[in-house]
């Protein structure tokens, strides 16, 4: 499948406070890729927690490195949002193809088996959807969480861009290229980042796949809903305002 020398998939992990799911995810992930038959590597982003999360992702990355796979860690003390982890995991990255996965494993890592030949038949972004028909999961989610996530996907259809259902899912698939091509003109630092990735996709002429995923909720997330959720509304409208201040031109 690879004749680069260089790594077919780049696996991006953003985490905060992930103490508890990190290192089962990371278990995860080397097991999948691996039965891939693949040159891979992990690059795990310490965006300022404080737990253990550096001392896990760092143990992780000291041992068990093969000819086929790397680990790679950064990390700073100060917490600056996932945009912004992401963001420094896509300028370090050096595969093919580079996987966003969340640090918490709620999407498994062999979900990535349906983004593949899309993204080789020629799709700049495969994106994990919660919200098109074949999703599966997502049972336990609290009702007050379900109704702030509608009402935010509908400000961003109504703001900003309406190419895909579900912007918020943490498992996309994007191709080098366009990733580094994308993420040059990111602003946003916070959860909203995957919107305006999305418009500068599609302002791009970029294709994008939506594909239904398997998700498990976990009731101890990491997002505050209510903080959170309007710090992704100020964003959305920091996001409409460059749209007409001309700053994605």
């Amino acid at each position: 499948m690879n004749q680069d020398k260089r790594p077919y998939i780049s696996l991006i992990i953003p985490a905060y406070n992930e103490e508890e799911r990190l290192g089962s995810t990371l278990e995860d992930a080397v097991r999948f890729l691996r039965g891939l038959g693949i040159a891979f590597e992990i690059i795990i982003i310490n965006d300022g927690s404080g737990d253990a999360t550096e001392s896990i992702a760092r143990d992780f990355c000291e041992g068990g490195e093969s000819g086929a796979e790397a680990r790679r860690f950064i990390t700073y003390s100060i917490n600056q949002g996932k945009g912004f982890a992401v963001s420094r995991g896509v300028e370090n990255a050096q595969g093919q193809y580079l996987l966003i996965c969340d640090a918490d494993g709620s999407i498994p890592p062999s979900e990535l088996k349906k983004f593949l030949p899309f993204a080789e038949e020629g799709y700049a972004l495969v994106v994990g959807s919660r919200a098109v028909p074949g999703a599966r999961g997502l049972v336990d989610q609290p009702l007050v969480r379900r109704i702030l996530g509608r009402a935010f996907s509908l400000l961003v259809a109504t703001l900003v861009v309406r190419m895909v259902k579900d912007t918020q899912c943490g498992f996309k698939l994007l191709e080098a290229r366009a990733a580094r091509k994308i993420f040059s003109l990111i602003t946003i630092k916070g959860f909203a980042f995957d919107v305006e990735m999305l418009y500068l996709a599609r302002k791009m002429g970029l294709a994008v796949k939506e594909v239904p995923v398997r998700c498990t909720s976990f009731k101890r997330s990491r997002v505050n809903l209510f903080n959170d959720s309007w710090r992704m509304f100020c964003d959305l409208i920091k996001i409409r305002l460059g749209i007409w201040r001309g700053v994605y031109q």
